[in-house]
């Protein structure tokens, strides 16, 4: 529980109790018989049996079947699913479950038309008795089709709002389904622990049910969550007991599932025989079961594994393959995966104008279609790869993209986070106006019945008021201690909420708090230097998230020590840092960015694992008010003109610091105008920079 809400339930506690006393104290001054009047509690009547459950009907027996057979194939098993909705009985729980499997087979093969369709007979249920059942269809159908779009957010929302006891309460088989997609939701949206948490629930109700396909899907699901969480030795657990219901029945589906999973384990571990391998079966068996849609992804990840081996011509053959096929399935998420796939592959052929041109087609597909989810890496690998070839120009403009994305996408979820949290406090403030009423009528009855005590009791009125006076100062006393334990609890929690828990530095919300008190209007005096470790990722995909973890609390002590005692470091995201200073003198600011290339690259950052890790940084600054015209900029001006600074550094070989002398703007719309294109304008002369080089590394 949070300190603060301890405290508050602290507080509530010592009310409640005082009051009892209260109330006891006053009850013993009147008489003790009143001990006797407790009544006895009856016990209730014997519980029920719960009535036989009766065997499914054959349409529903077949509409379980065509669940099992048709997921290879979904686009075949639509029409079938449809068929039988018709032939169950208008209304009943029979047609709302065959509906809503036909709904799943809608949403698999991407057809729209038929799942707009078919949410709009959910939601318009003839039968109010499942009327709610219908509505929890619709939730999951909804949340599935905002997944596939790439709006994980809004999926979670939307399975979010739906409680665990209204959960429980549906039939088993719908139960499943629920708690599935809540998982996916869960894990899309980072939430890993709960989302392997729901994945558990569902297994043990597949398991309750009974039916072998469905124990072995959630046993793939729940290999797939952990590795996903780098857990390679739990995930390969998972794999073996559903390898073992392999055992039971034929079941292609699963075996497929398992397959590629060990491949994607393989690929894990850099285990590059294994992961080809099993990523081959895993088409073989796509094939065989006749399923586009998992033999595109196989393709997919076959052309992944060609793209690192490096074989661009294998790449690019699986790449085109799997074009082919998400094209006849309409799945625009695989197809935009394996046009960018095939770009890379021709790219780095030196085919620059058709690796160009497919990677343009990738991120066009995924804007048409609604997967903006995918946008921010599909520029990033763009930009890798623009920038392995010396396409310096274009990786700058494809790196531009991804942080401009990225920053639209943070600012939204900043939004949407903001609108949940007002929703929940004026729930709370309307929830604690009911408990004050509530308590208030509570105290006009006490004093009602001290009223007639005192009529009754006169003689034991002294008694009372002493009693009652104790008590009162107890309680007064209590409240005291509860009141200033709550302050010193939330000046604690405001000061780790503007703290980096992991480097101990200044956070964002310190960082604006800090520049709101300084300058007026949040205008910056003074220069920003923005710090971006080079190559961060590769540190935690090879050596691991501890490795990372380390560097950057290195990382962060080598920048206090760089800096004045007075000058503000923060840790602005991820492997990005920021630091402000006062100073403005161009050769001093000059220095500090030399010396913090310096110290970042020298000595070695740290030893892990029995290797040394070196770290080097790009970086960009610049002082406010911008040099000559002297014109100030608000803050969000400021940190995007040394982003794209700092961008301009990375995209020209990193390890480097540009900063900015002065800028040929009279005002901010020139200043605007320019940051839309810095390198151009860099060259033209309307933008004077510094270009300073980091050491020179092994």
């Amino acid at each position: 529980m949070p300190e603060g809400a301890r405290q508050t339930a602290e507080l509530r506690i010592g009310w409640v109790a005082a009051g009892a006393l209260l109330r006891a104290g006053l009850s013993a001054c009147v008489c003790m018989a009143l001990l006797g009047l407790q009544s006895a509690c009856t016990p209730g009547p014997p519980t029920p049996a719960k009535p036989p459950v009766n065997p499914p009907s054959v349409v529903l027996t077949q509409a379980f079947a065509l669940e099992n057979t048709g997921r290879p194939n979904p686009a075949r098993a639509l029409p079938l699913a449809v068929a039988l909705i018709e032939q169950a009985e208008p209304g009943s729980a029979d047609q709302l479950e065959v509906l809503t499997i036909a709904a799943n087979f809608a949403a698999l093969a991407h057809d729209v038309g038929m799942v707009s369709e078919l949410s709009a007979k959910l939601r318009r249920w003839p039968n109010a008795q499942l009327a709610g059942r219908a509505l929890m269809a619709d939730a999951v159908l909804r949340a599935a089709e905002r997944n596939s779009a790439g709006d994980s957010h809004q999926s979670l929302k939307i399975l979010g709002a739906i409680s665990n006891k209204a959960i429980e309460q549906e039939p088993l088989n719908s139960r499943i389904r629920l708690q599935r997609a809540l998982a996916v939701a869960l894990m899309n949206n980072g939430q890993a622990e709960l989302g392997i948490a729901a994945f558990h629930r569902t297994l043990r109700d597949a398991e309750l049910r009974g039916v072998n396909w469905q124990i072995a899907r959630a046993y793939v699901n729940l290999a797939s969550a952990y590795g996903e969480i780098r857990q390679v030795e739990r995930s390969r657990a998972m794999l073996a007991q559903a390898e073992a219901m392999l055992q039971k029945e034929n079941m292609p589906f699963e075996r497929y599932s398992v397959t590629l999973m060990h491949g994607v384990l393989a690929s894990l571990v850099k285990d590059t025989t294994q992961d080809v391998r099993y990523t081959e079966q895993a088409l073989q068996l796509a094939r065989e079961m006749d399923s586009p849609d998992n033999e595109a992804l196989a393709l997919a990840n076959l052309a992944d594994y060609y793209l690192r081996k490096p074989d661009y011509v294998q790449a690019a053959r699986y790449a085109s393959e799997g074009i082919d096929l998400s094209r006849k399935t309409r799945n625009h998420h695989a197809e935009a995966i394996a046009l960018v796939n095939l770009g890379l592959a021709l790219l780095h052929r030196k085919q620059y104008v058709q690796g160009k041109a497919l990677m343009q087609q990738s991120v066009d597909v995924a804007v048409q279609h609604g997967n903006a989810g995918i946008l921010n890496g599909l520029y990033a690998d763009i930009a890798a790869a623009l920038e392995a070839e010396q396409l310096f120009a274009d990786a700058y403009q494809a790196y531009k993209r991804a942080r401009d994305i990225e920053e639209a996408q943070f600012k939204r979820k900043a939004r949407e986070a903001i609108l949940e949290s007002q929703e929940q406090f004026d729930a709370q403030r309307r929830a604690r106006d009911i408990e004050l009423l509530n308590r208030d009528n509570h105290l006009k009855a006490e004093k009602i019945e001290h009223q007639s005590l005192q009529m009754k009791l006169w003689a034991l009125l002294a008694t009372c008021i002493v009693v009652s006076c104790g008590l009162l100062f107890m309680l007064y006393q209590r409240v005291r201690k509860v009141n200033h334990d709550l302050a010193s609890s939330n000046a604690t929690l405001k000061t780790q909420g503007e703290r980096d828990p992991l480097t101990g530095l200044s956070n964002r919300r310190h960082f604006q708090t800090t520049i709101k008190q300084r300058e007026l209007l949040g205008r910056v005096e003074g220069t920003l230097f923005l710090i971006d470790i080079d190559h961060f990722k590769h540190i935690n995909d090879l050596q691991g998230h501890a490795a990372g973890d380390a560097v950057l609390v290195e990382v962060a002590a080598r920048l206090q020590r760089a800096v004045r005692a007075h000058d503000l470091v923060v840790r602005w995201g991820g492997e990005e840092f920021l630091i402000l200073v006062q100073s403005r003198d161009s050769a001093a600011v000059r220095a500090l960015a030399q010396r913090l290339l310096d110290s970042l690259a020298r000595p070695p950052a740290l030893q892990h694992g029995g290797q040394t890790l070196t770290v080097t940084a790009s970086i960009g600054f610049a002082s406010f008010p911008v040099s000559p015209q002297e014109f100030s900029v608000s803050l969000e001006q400021a940190i995007g003109l040394i982003d794209l600074v700092m961008y301009l550094a990375k995209a020209h070989g990193r390890n480097r610091a540009y900063g900015i002398n002065s800028v040929r703007a009279k005002d901010e719309q020139e200043l605007l105008l320019i940051m839309s294109d810095l390198e151009a304008a860099w060259h033209d002369g309307r933008i004077d920079m510094t270009a300073l080089q980091g050491p020179i590394l092994p």
